[in-house]
């Protein structure tokens, strides 16, 4: 008799830079399982905004917004096992049932220093790219989301500022187990 694997649903937000994308590339690897789907909502936004001829910096319509957030509600409530990441989910999916949420943290100089070595700049110009995209999310946040409540809290919150790519993984890894236990 082979054992069921247990139902995953995972939310991981959190700011631009906190380490959202590679962990859930590196949690994927640790999952190893074939059942579970990887929801990549920044990445999507970037691929629809090229599609349509939107340069990010601008901005992009608020119905493509709520399209995509209309998409992951939709992505969350069909799929049994599942990772999405995003920097909104806490919006987004905050009236969805049994999902894991948990939120990534760094400081603004290690965010810094994660974009000047992405995008090859100097930290001077990645720590304002920082700066400018936590005031975007403000306000985005203010607009997009001024009639949805968020939750009120994560199941957990890792900072990540210390911590590897895969470590962060092995911290979710350990987050899932702990919660597993609990809702059973």
């Amino acid at each position: 008799m082979r054992l069921q694997e247990p139902v995953i649903k995972i939310a991981i937000y959190g700011s631009s830079a906190t380490g959202k994308s590679a962990s859930c590339g590196a949690l994927a690897k640790l999952l190893k399982s074939n059942n579970v789907s990887i929801r990549h909502c920044g990445q999507i936004v970037k691929e629809r905004a090229k599609l349509f001829g939107y340069q990010l910096q601008d901005g992009i319509p608020e119905k493509l917004h709520k399209d995509i957030d209309s998409e992951t509600r939709e992505f969350a409530s069909n799929q049994a096992c599942m990772v999405i990441e995003g920097r909104y989910l806490h919006y987004v999916l905050s009236q969805s049932n049994a999902i894991l949420f948990i939120e990534l943290t760094a400081g603004i100089d290690e965010r810094a220093v994660r974009v000047a070595r992405r995008d090859l700049a100097a930290f001077d110009l990645a720590r304002a790219e920082i700066i400018k995209s936590d005031k975007d999310d403000e306000e985005l946040i203010k607009h997009l989301y001024k009639k949805i409540k968020p939750i009120n809290k994560p199941h957990f919150t890792f900072d990540t500022s210390n911590l590897t790519i895969v470590a962060t993984a092995e911290l979710i890894m350990e987050a899932i187990a702990i919660h597993h236990d609990k809702t059973r």
